[in-house]
């Protein structure tokens, strides 16, 4: 989950947003909806100078967050937090 200094970084920084689209773009065997690519091509677009919406930034970080893989959480390795989930 993004941190709001995180939200308040990108919004500003319009190269940081078209890099992120760009790259969730890019994404292999990763099936978007339209809708989502649409927003994402907008995003790609951004020129600034203007910030991006709070709204806006809460999706771009959402699509992120939604589509990144992580093997540690809060310092945790992924499988023992599974296998832990699964022995109770």
């Amino acid at each position: 989950m993004a941190t709001y200094q995180e939200m308040h970084r990108i919004a500003h920084d319009p190269a940081a947003v078209r890099d992120l689209a760009k790259r969730l773009l890019k994404i292999p065997n990763h099936e978007w909806t339209d809708w989502e690519v649409d927003f994402l091509q907008n995003m790609v677009a951004h020129k600034g100078p203007d910030p991006i919406s709070m709204r806006q930034r809460e999706v771009l970080l959402t699509l992120r967050d939604e589509t990144e893989y992580h093997s540690r959480i809060s310092g945790i390795c992924v499988n023992t937090l599974i296998k832990n989930a699964t022995s109770v």
